[in-house]
């Protein structure tokens, strides 16, 4: 695996931290406060969450509409405007 050759045993270590933290970890390193993050394949919108748990607006894309809706569901309780 080519990731393990560049990072050594950090591929495992990887596997053992809750995929939210590392997502907010990357977007509290590469933005600032409201800038907009922007997710190109959405899922259920882990990245969104984060994005607004730190105070950035997000933008999300997902064309699966089971996906779509659960990422409605789970970005509503921020009280953002979710379309």
């Amino acid at each position: 695996m080519r990731y393990e050759l560049i990072c050594g045993d950090c591929f495992e270590k990887m596997r053992e931290i809750p995929n939210h933290k590392v997502l907010k970890k990357i977007i509290e390193i590469a933005s600032n406060e409201n800038s907009i993050v922007l997710d190109c394949f959405g899922g259920v919108n882990s990245t969104g969450e984060a994005a607004l748990q730190l105070n950035r607006r997000y933008i999300g894309i997902e064309i699966n509409p089971v996906y779509y809706q659960a990422s409605v569901n789970r970005l509503k309780k921020y009280g953002e405007r979710v379309e």
